[in-house]
């Protein structure tokens, strides 16, 4: 194994960093890409396209939608249909800087696939942000009709909000209990995809063991 191998194999994995794959039409109309979460509870999160079969593999087509009667569309927001969030339940931690919203969602108002895993939406793997916030994960799991999204600030944002598993499950993510009228309850365990990074830095060490 040569260095020059290493150093292709290290180009790509850094790649990996960028953004993540995927294979869904991007909207030609620009993006509605900036999530919130306010003090009164009302939030923006992100949703794929409508009627996606497979929320994992339209992450990169994802538009932020508002939640509560204070929005209107416009050229900053989007506002979701008014019976998708069952319920919502607002947390600010103050010692770690993060606030998030866990809820029940009813996906058969998004058109989602009732048996869809669901999938993760990010300050990591796309250009999505959260205002007033360094980093922050969005999840969406229509298979429980469970979402949620936190936002993060402070020393700890890569613990707090931690991006690098894309298919984590929301309760897993980010740990608090939501019920809801309609809900089929919470994600229980702890259902997780290798991400794209983990795999390329992988490969990289264990091809530069065997040079040596």
């Amino acid at each position: 194994m040569t260095w020059k191998t290493l150093f292709v194999l290290a180009t790509i994995a850094a790649s990996a960093f960028a953004e993540e794959f995927s294979n869904c039409t991007r909207p030609a109309g620009g993006f509605h890409n900036v999530t919130e979460i306010n003090a009164d509870g009302s939030f923006c999160t992100m949703l794929p396209p409508y009627g996606v079969n497979n929320v994992a593999i339209n992450e990169a087509c994802a538009n932020s939608y508002c939640f509560d009667g204070k929005y209107t569309n416009s050229s900053t927001h989007l506002v979701g249909p008014s019976d998708f969030i069952l319920s919502s339940h607002y947390v600010a931690n103050t010692t770690n800087s993060y606030v998030q919203i866990t809820g029940c969602i009813d996906s058969s108002k998004w058109g989602l696939s009732p048996t869809d895993e669901g999938g993760q939406m990010d300050s990591h793997g796309w250009k999505y942000t959260c205002s007033g916030y360094k980093k922050f994960l969005s999840l969406l799991e229509p298979a429980t009709n469970t979402f949620c999204i936190r936002c993060c600030n402070g020393d700890n944002v890569d613990s707090d909000c931690n991006t690098t598993g894309s298919s984590t499950t929301a309760a897993a993510a980010n740990p608090s209990s939501s019920t809801g009228s309609g809900s089929k309850g919470t994600s229980a365990g702890s259902r997780f995809s290798v991400s794209l990074e983990s795999v390329a830095v992988a490969a990289v060490a264990v091809m530069a063991v065997a040079a040596f």
